[in-house]
């Protein structure tokens, strides 16, 4: 309950709404937002790709990452997670 108090009204009330909706009704509406969270994922998906073409905002972030795999400075992600735990 927590998170209600953080919330606007404006997103208490469709919280309490979505919570009083009928199963049907719930159904239709998750399969709405599903989709309509899907397509938003789309954009963002799309400006990733934008930013990480060559020129993009992405670049100095790539080169410094091509740079350390290059130079051997990584290691596996689970020998990363196993020594800092």
């Amino acid at each position: 309950m927590l998170a209600l108090c953080t919330m606007n009204n404006r997103v208490t009330k469709l919280t309490e709404d979505i919570k009083s909706l009928e199963k049907r009704d719930l159904e239709e509406f998750l399969k709405w937002f599903s989709d309509y969270e899907l397509s938003q994922m789309d954009e963002w998906d799309l400006e990733i790709k934008a930013d990480s073409q060559e020129g993009g905002r992405l670049k100095p972030i790539l080169e410094r990452v091509r740079k350390d795999i290059s130079g051997n400075k990584v290691k596996p992600l689970d020998q990363f997670l196993n020594t800092h735990n």
